[in-house]
């Protein structure tokens, strides 16, 4: 088919270009170089960086704002260990505490060994609770990446803790505030409003165990 190119210059002008082809999706008749262009745009829309990577689709839950922070953060990628020991790989650890009324999960990374950074939390956050070691994943690559990119696609499940002057934890969800489960919302007077923990995650831990594995 003799036809003149449908689509516009950049001076907003038809192109004078003898069409090559029809376009599939609007059916108009480009010439070669319009062709070329469009399906270079149409590939780079549709192609996320998680697909790219290898990496599982995000959560359809996911707020918009979060999402747009993974794209970031997966498109930036990891960065190279330098001769100093910086962005080294290290250790993604997930525990819960023992006698908790919530089924709830921290994830956390260390470059250190886990059992001395479990340890430590215990020290300063524990209160004398219990902590379990529920999972340890070795990454070779920046582990403070990797941490971030994890909590991104499990934000939808995120949980904030506040310790209480009792001794207890406060837990509400991120997103909300509302508190978990059919708990009573505690008094702002009774937080130790220097404390506010955020890497704490409300999901099945199969549903973590998932996540970290195809991340990491």
């Amino acid at each position: 088919m003799d036809a003149r190119c449908e689509a516009l210059t950049q001076a907003g002008k038809q192109c004078s270009r003898r069409g090559s082809d029809a376009d599939s999706a609007t059916g108009k008749w480009m010439c070669a170089q319009h062709m070329q262009i469009r399906h270079s745009v149409i590939s780079v829309r549709e192609v996320e960086p998680w697909t790219l990577r290898g990496m599982p689709t995000p959560s359809a839950k996911l707020r918009a704002p979060v999402l747009q922070k993974l794209r970031r953060k997966l498109k930036a990628g990891p960065r190279p260990s330098t001769p100093r020991g910086r962005h080294k790989g290290g250790s993604i650890y997930v525990y819960c505490l023992v006698d908790d009324d919530h089924a709830v999960y921290k994830v956390g990374q260390t470059t250190d060994a886990v059992e001395r950074r479990l340890a430590s939390w215990a020290r300063k956050h524990g209160g004398g609770r219990e902590i379990k070691c529920c999972a340890v994943y070795v990454v070779s690559q920046d582990v403070a990446w990797v941490e971030r990119v994890i909590h991104l696609y499990l934000d939808y499940c995120r949980v904030y803790r506040y310790p209480l002057a009792g001794g207890q934890l406060e837990s509400v969800w991120a997103a909300t505030g509302e508190p978990l489960g059919d708990a009573r919302p505690a008094s702002p007077r009774s937080r130790l409003v220097t404390e506010k923990m955020i890497e704490w995650f409300a999901a099945p831990l199969e549903e973590i165990d998932a996540i970290i594995t195809q991340v990491h």
